[in-house]
């Protein structure tokens, strides 16, 4: 009924959105660059985008996925590594995925899973200084999946340690404050569950432990 009722939601709000968003766009095309509208006009337009993803991330927060299936859980670590790259490139940090080696099965929806390890991955991105380091590993822990996102930025703030997975609560001027809401969700949905702490000596940690499809005897080593 939840998913539904966003459905219905996203669709009422994106049709009028959209034809707001042409229309200023046809507006824009006419103004020059230099004319006294087109700095409010380009926030504007700003943040009907911003507004749009804001209804997007509602949206997943009660979207189910395509079920519940055996994968390597390195095909959505790989599809989210592979998207967040621009992001880490654009300040000169750098991301690496670690112990890719042996598969790693879980149960779970691939779709969701990259999901949420985009999700992180980008949230490592805007919070690393130029230069900085994001690694991403997985192994087996006992019967379980752990998969690890550690970075070298400059951790949590103490006074946003408490409200970071608040829905809607953000620390970033665009940010709509429903990534780590719906990230937790996701993990949630399998079975799992996400922590999130600063490491000694500066950086933050992200550990999120899954269901393993398989008993094998885990390797020792992640990042």
């Amino acid at each position: 009924a939840m998913g539904e009722f966003a459905a219905s939601l996203a669709h009422a709000v994106r049709n009028p959105l959209t034809a707001v968003k042409i229309d200023l766009q046809s507006l824009q095309e006419r103004i020059a660059d230099d004319g006294e509208l087109s700095v409010p006009l380009g926030r504007a337009l700003e943040e009907i985008d911003r507004l749009d993803s804001t209804v997007g991330d509602a949206l997943s927060v009660v979207r189910r996925g395509d079920g519940d299936r055996t994968l390597d859980v390195w095909q959505p670590i790989r599809a989210a590594a592979h998207s967040a790259g621009p992001a880490f490139s654009k300040t000169g940090a750098t991301l690496e995925v670690i112990g890719e080696d042996d598969e790693l099965q879980v149960r779970g929806d691939a779709a969701g899973l990259e999901q949420l390890f985009l999700n992180l991955l980008l949230n490592a991105a805007e919070a690393l200084p130029p230069g900085g380091r994001t690694a991403i590993g997985a192994r087996r822990v006992r019967g379980s999946l752990l998969v690890r996102v550690e970075d070298d930025g400059p951790g949590i703030p103490e006074e946003v340690r408490e409200r970071i997975f608040e829905p809607l609560f953000s620390t970033k001027e665009t940010g709509t404050g429903l990534g780590l809401t719906i990230s937790r969700r996701i993990v949630e949905a399998h079975r799992g569950d996400l922590s999130m702490d600063d490491m000694e000596g500066g950086g933050t940690r992200v550990e999120i432990r899954l269901p393993s499809a398989t008993t094998d005897t885990p390797p020792q080593s992640i990042l």
